[in-house]
Parts: structure tokens; C-alpha cells; sequence
């Protein structure tokens, strides 16, 4: 009945717009109406005689006859956006991980979930969309593979890389008039790709996204290695921090395994917070011999886990076989330079070549590999400068340098990425002046102003807290108790 006194479905007026198609402006059409309305008062007044009860209702009937006649003049139209049947491309994405390959009832074990999507798509879904959109098929894991038809869908894959997919999906199709993204998925995300800022990135794109999922929204019994943090590189005999990352549903504890390639380095038993859902851990690993260390990380599988693909991570870790150079320059005799010799002298990472002033026009050198490094003092060229990976300025003035030296000493930090550090002494941090060079404005902290001596020899106890003593800058042993 409502199309048929209005012409259009009632859908078309909840979703359209209204416009007008005549080009003149607005402004007229509201003159026009308030120019008939007055027309009409005029005439209404002269036949005041009709009485109030006839006037008002003919005087209504007729403004709006008036409106409506002025609105028809400027030709209004409903503006209804819809697809085009076959004019608009919908991409279907299909989850193909490991995940999506365990079965939908562990009990029926019949047909795993990519199985029961695939024939559901190719039942109810696929046909009907097919008459109004032209379809493209992907799968995705952890790359995307464009697809001909549905049988073929490639073996499951390792991650479930969403964020990743579905961007690769809308830029595969930037050159077309994409509608939409169907997506098909158990929602396993295990490679961090869907991010803050990838999923601003995906919102930017303006494509509607249709999700559709399988599987159960809570496994039971389950344990995922969600993340492995290690550095990309490290020296060689030194210990490596590893944070991983454990997602679990149902468990209480679990056990890890550490392989470099096929040799076990590291074994613990990790007692899980139930409550939380995923439980972190840091993991002291040695770096090994100088190569290319690739690290397989492992949980042992729980009593009737039912995918334990996602158990597994591997890292890739580099471990050159040159030291880091490490360049210390003391302006005195004192304890901090002999202790920090000692440390450095045990580590087979690091070289430190050190000079310390022994008398104001004489240097003594150490750890030198060439009777030139260091030959004239603190390296006066980028060459020499930048050859070291840091930089320890003990109780030594800054008007020892020369101003090309402040400004290698700057640019060492700015475009060489090495690292300072600076420590306290008689002739050190604002007490040698260095609050007026360039490398002030690069120190994480402010150096005061004046000239005073304000260094100060005084007894202290030093203790670790429960954060430090977690922290890999401070941790000097393996075994808490030895290292606090």
C-alpha cells in the first residue's frame, strides 16, 4: 500500500535523500512561499467578515497548497545509492590458518571449520552474491593467494595475519570498484597485525568490511605462543632477554623449550595467571658462538589440546663476530676507571680502549689494537670517531676538546646512533662545563648552570628494586638471588 501511494518502498525513503533537481536557489524557494502566504493573508483579511472558524482552516488548507505547488516548482528528487548488479566487485576472504583446519565439534571430528565454510559458501552464499557483485576469492593465513574457485584453497598456513590481509586485499583492488570485503574467520589472530595503527590504516581505505565467524569463540584447554620479543642481534658469550608472550584458556602451568636448531638451550616450567588469560615471562638465553642463531621456541602440548600449530615460533638472531668497541676517555686516576677496565676485560663482546690523563700534557693508553688509535688523544675525525659503537666521558673538562671535537662528539649521537655516557666526577657532567656544548642538548636530562664544584664523595648503600632486579640492564646473573 505505501509504494503504491508513494510510488517508492519505504526503505528507499529510510536510506535515500532528498534534493532538488531544478538548479535555482533556495533562497527563492522560501521567498516564494513566504510571498504566497502573505498574498493569502491579505485575501484571508479582506474576507474577515467570513468569521475566524472558516478562515483559519481555509487559509491553512491554502498555505500549503502554496508550499507544495513552490517545492513542486524546484523539482524535488530522492537520491537512493545502490549497488549496480555486476557493476561492483565484493571480495571474499577466506581464513585459512592452522586453526581453521581443527574441527567445528571435537566430538563429531568430521569436518574441520574451513571445511564447514567452504560449504556453506558454496550452498547459500556464493550464488546470490554472484548476481549482484563480481566476486574475488582469497585465503589468507600468512600471505594472501588470490583464488579461482573455493577447491582452491591452499594447505593451512602457520599465523592468521587479518590486519595484513585485508589491507593486501584493498590494495590488490585499488583499481576497482571494490564494495566490500566478506571475511571468514575464526578471529585467531596470532601475529599482532591488527593494531592501532593498522587499523586506523584499514578504516582509511573506506571499504565496509561483513565478518563472519566460525568456530567457537572460546577454546578450551588451549595454549597459544601469542609473541616472542628478541633483539635482531647480539654479541657474542652474552646472555639475550626473550619475552614471550602466552595465551591460555583452562591451564595452569606450562612448560617451554628453547632450541638453536636442534639443541635444547632452555627449559622452564611457568606456573600460568588462570585469572588473566595471557601470562608473560622474560627468558635468559645465551647468544652463543658468532653466526646466525635461529631460535625455536616450543610449549609442550596440554592433555587434549587440539591445536598445538600455534605452540611454535622461530626467531632469527645475529651474532657478529667483531666486539663492540667501546671508547672511555678519564680525565683522572680513580676507582670507576679500574673497575670498569676489570668488567670490560672479562667480556669477550667488548673492547675498551680507554685513556686517562695522568699528568695535564700526558695520556696512558689501553686496549688499543693499532699503535695509531689514540695516538694524539680524543680521535679528532669522524672516521676514527665513528669506529667506536659508544662513548664513556668519566672526570674529564670539556675544554679539553676542541670545538671540531664537540661537534664529531655531537654528530656521534645525531648521525652516528652511537650512545654516551657520562659519569660524574671532580671535572665531569656541569662541573667540567659541559652544560655549554652541543652534546648537552642530546643527555636525557638538564645539566645546571655555573660553575660551582658540586661533586661530593659520600657513603651510600645501593639496592636493586623488584623491577630492577627483572631489568636486563641490571641483571648481571641468571639466578635472582645472586644477581640482587
Amino acid at each position: 500500500m505505501f509504494e503504491l501511494l508513494f510510488t517508492h518502498p519505504l526503505w528507499a525513503y529510510r536510506t535515500g535523500s532528498f534534493a532538488f533537481a531544478n538548479s535555482w536557489p533556495l533562497w527563492m524557494l522560501a521567498a516564494a512561499i513566504l510571498v504566497g502566504f502573505a498574498l493569502i493573508g491579505v485575501s484571508l483579511f479582506r474576507r474577515r467578515a467570513l468569521g475566524w472558524r472558516l478562515i483559519v482552516p481555509i487559509g491553512f488548507l491554502q498555505a500549503l497548497f502554496v508550499a507544495a505547488l513552490a517545492v513542486l516548482l524546484w523539482r524535488p528528487v530522492l537520491n537512493v545509492e545502490r549497488v549496480r548488479d555486476r557493476e561492483n566487485v565484493l571480495a571474499v576472504a577466506l581464513d585459512a590458518s592452522a586453526s581453521m583446519a581443527l574441527p567445528d565439534d571435537a566430538e563429531q571430528g568430521k569436518r574441520s571449520r574451513l571445511q564447514r565454510a567452504v560449504a556453506a559458501l558454496e550452498a547459500d552464499v556464493l550464488q546470490p552474491l554472484s548476481n549482484v557483485f563480481e566476486l574475488r576469492l582469497f585465503s589468507f593465513s600468512d600471505t594472501v593467494t588470490s583464488l579461482s574457485s573455493l577447491a582452491a584453497v591452499p594447505p593451512p598456513g602457520p599465523q592468521t595475519r587479518i590486519g595484513d590481509a585485508i589491507t593486501n586485499i584493498v590494495q590488490h583492488a585499488a583499481s576497482l570498484p571494490l564494495a566490500g570485503i566478506v571475511l571468514v574467520s575464526d578471529g585467531s589472530e596470532n601475529a599482532a597485525s591488527l593494531s592501532e595503527e593498522k587499523l586506523a590504516e584499514i578504516a582509511s581505505y573506506g571499504v565496509p568490511i561483513h565478518t563472519v565467524g566460525v568456530g567457537p569463540e572460546i577454546v578450551r584447554n588451549d595454549l597459544e605462543l601469542e609473541r616472542v620479543d628478541v633483539p635482531r642481534s647480539a654479541p657474542a658469550g652474552a646472555s639475550v632477554v626473550a619475552t614471550v608472550g602466552i595465551r591460555h584458556e583452562g591451564v595452569e602451568s606450562a612448560r617451554i623449550r628453547v632450541y638453536d636448531r636442534e639443541a635444547l638451550i632452555a627449559s622452564r616450567e611457568i606456573e600460568l595467571d588462570v585469572g588473566a588469560g595471557t601470562t608473560q615471562v622474560d627468558l635468559d638465553l645465551p647468544s652463543g658462538a658468532p653466526g646466525t642463531r635461529e631460535l625455536r621456541f616450543s610449549l609442550d602440548a596440554v592433555p587434549g589440546e587440539s591445536n598445538i600449530v600455534n605452540n611454535r615460533r622461530t626467531r632469527v638472531i645475529e651474532v657478529p663476530a667483531e666486539r663492540r668497541s667501546i671508547l672511555y676517555v678519564e680525565g683522572e686516576p680513580r676507582w670507576e676507571f679500574k673497575f670498569l677496565r676489570r668488567a670490560a676485560t672479562s667480556d669477550r663482546a667488548l673492547r675498551l680502549a680507554s685513556i686517562v690523563r695522568t699528568t695535564p700534557n700526558k695520556h696512558y693508553r689501553q686496549g688499543v689494537i693499532s699503535p695509531d688509535e689514540l695516538r694524539d688523544g680524543f680521535p679528532g675525525t669522524a672516521e676514527s670517531l665513528f669506529a667506536y659503537d659508544a662513548i664513556i666521558l668519566g672526570s674529564y673538562e670539556a675544554s679539553n676538546l676542541t670545538a671540531e671535537q664537540h661537534r664529531l662528539l655531537t654528530q656521534f649521537v645525531d648521525r652516528r646512533g652511537g650512545s654516551v655516557l657520562m659519569l660524574a666526577g671532580r671535572f665531569g657532567l656541569s662541573a667540567g662545563g659541559w652544560q655549554n656544548t652541543a652534546l648537552a642538548q642530546t643527555l636525557p636530562v638538564r645539566l645546571p648552570k655555573g660553575t660551582s664544584n658540586a661533586f661530593v664523595r659520600r657513603d651510600a648503600r645501593v639496592a636493586l628494586t623488584s623491577y630492577g632486579m627483572e631489568a636486563p640492564i641490571t641483571r648481571l646473573d641468571a639466578d635472582p638471588q645472586r644477581n640482587s
